[in-house]
């Protein structure tokens, strides 16, 4: 008797409203609190705002930001400091999108994608 009250569930079932969007056409709003993505945010110019300062490490509450900072080589600078994130890496297993790195710095350099992408990780140029 199981079986038959499932099948009345499936068959009941097929003459709903169906709530899947076609994706590619059409896309779901996303909600106004979303966090997205962390992305190393540039200037115009091209140059990192990142300045290698790793506040934002230090403040990541789940220890999930890794950033080693570097002198900037004189001929060919990565941003306009005299320093710059040489490695900036976010471990998003681990990351709870909490965004206390964006109040932690002093250049809001570690922006935020509003769309969520493929981007695993920033690294350096």
């Amino acid at each position: 008797m199981g079986y038959l009250r499932g099948f009345v569930v499936t068959f009941r079932k097929l003459f709903e409203k169906r709530v899947t969007i076609p994706y590619p056409e059409q896309k779901r709003p996303k909600p106004d609190r979303l966090h997205g993505r962390h992305v190393l945010s540039r200037y115009e110019d091209g140059m990192e705002k990142c300045i290698g300062c790793e506040l934002c490490a230090a403040v990541c509450p789940a220890d999930c930001i890794y950033v080693r900072g570097a002198d900037n080589p004189v001929d060919d600078p990565g941003s306009p400091g005299e320093r710059f994130g040489f490695v900036y890496e976010i471990n998003y297993l681990r990351c709870i999108h909490c965004a206390t790195r964006r109040h932690s710095t002093a250049q809001p350099a570690p922006a935020v994608q509003p769309a969520i992408t493929s981007v695993g990780q920033c690294t350096p140029r």
